[in-house]
């Protein structure tokens, strides 16, 4: 019996419709996910960058603490890689509206701000400073929440 040659292929275009389609979902999933992992990477590696860029706007407001035990002491700004970082001097502030708030007289309070893309971190230390000896001691280094 001869073939229809209107009919003959229709059973193979269809084959190739059905696998071509179900290779183009399967690579559209692929590219979701390696987008999906890349994303969650880069936000954990701000974050930390973020960390980093306190932490170190932290001990240098510390050592110009120890190097100049009388002040007076101004705020800076730098950045380091890809965050920016504010570091603010306090001693003595009692005022619960500002950022710089120690309870106790006599007490030195460094804060540090870095913020990278949508990232903030803040670190906050309080300091006590022997009038007589110069010893600083370092009461509390923490991260503050914001």
């Amino acid at each position: 019996m001869a073939q229809n040659p209107l009919t003959s292929g229709v059973a193979s275009l269809l084959v190739t419709l059905l696998l071509g389609g179900i290779i183009v979902e399967m690579s559209l999933i692929g590219m979701l996910l390696i987008t999906k992992t890349q994303s969650a990477n880069s936000g954990i590696r701000q974050s930390q960058d973020t960390l980093a860029g306190a932490q170190s706007g932290l001990d240098d407001g510390i050592l110009s603490i120890i190097r100049n035990k009388n002040g007076p002491y101004s705020d800076k700004n730098f950045s380091i890689g890809v965050a920016a970082v504010e570091v603010s001097f306090c001693k003595n502030a009692y005022s619960k509206n500002s950022d710089c708030d120690t309870a106790v007289a006599g007490v030195y309070e460094v804060t540090s701000i870095a913020s990278a893309s949508l990232k903030r971190r803040k670190m906050v230390a309080q300091l006590r400073v022997n009038a007589t000896t110069g010893l600083v001691v370092v009461e509390s280094i923490k991260e503050v929440v914001f």
